[in-house]
């Protein structure tokens, strides 16, 4: 849909708006596409389970250390500070075993799996932008309160 030769010229907006009519029934989707989706069967569980494994660790060792800690402040810090990985972890962990089931399923010959394996993909991929995001926003916030109050740079004017 270019409007000259040239093989770089970007697509024109008009191109992009979403005006082709959505395309119902089965999902076609290339062979090849099947057996990397079933190729991943493996490593979608061996990640699963990775998973599982790091919260297991983690749970353990928010118990060691509510154990060892001394006061009610010390011990709401270190459970505050376990939470939150310990919840994205869980959450990250939901969207992996909804890929496994999906990609198990596929790999037992039922194509309709795909459908499920693309949304469960789909909300991974969310998930982590939402995390990244996130993070990177509290980074910046903290980064601009250290700076702002003189302490970050304080190694430079002993």
């Amino acid at each position: 849909m270019a409007t000259t030769t040239n093989p770089f010229e970007p697509p024109r907006t008009t191109d992009l708006a979403g005006d082709a009519p959505a395309v119902n029934g089965p999902r076609v989707v290339a062979p090849e596409a099947l057996r990397e989706l079933t190729a991943a069967a493996g490593w979608v569980r061996g990640l699963a389970r990775l998973t599982a494994v790091s919260i297991a660790v983690q749970v353990l060792r928010l118990i060691i250390d509510v154990g060892r800690t001394r006061g009610a402040s010390a011990t709401v810090g270190v459970v505050g500070a376990f939470a939150v990985p310990i919840a994205i972890a869980i959450l990250f962990l939901v969207r992996l075993n909804r890929y496994a089931a999906a990609s198990e399923r596929l790999w037992g010959g039922a194509r309709d799996a795909v459908g499920a394996i693309i949304d469960a993909q789909a909300s991974y991929l969310k998930l982590a932008s939402v995390v990244v995001g996130i993070g990177a926003g509290v980074f910046t916030f903290s980064l601009a309160i250290a700076i702002g109050s003189g302490r970050f740079f304080s190694w430079i004017y002993r």
